[in-house]
């Protein structure tokens, strides 16, 4: 079974409303971080070079395993 990662994603980082609903594989996701002004939001990036604004941290994105390295 595949390990699938659902959210409700923005049209742009400030919009207040969700514009609709993501669903990835996890194995596309190659990096994800939080955003400054906006904690409660994370930045998705896949292999693909496609990067979303989703609702949640780092670590709803994450598999539990996945190392998180905070700066």
């Amino acid at each position: 079974m595949r390990d699938i990662f659902s959210a409700e994603y923005f049209s742009e980082t400030y919009d207040d409303k969700a514009a609709g609903k993501l669903t990835l594989d996890r194995k596309v996701i190659v990096a994800c971080y939080t955003l400054p002004k906006y904690p409660r939001r994370t930045m998705v990036l896949t292999d693909g070079g496609l990067k979303f604004c989703v609702k949640g941290t780092p670590k709803d994105v994450l598999p539990p395993s996945t190392e998180i390295l905070e700066e």
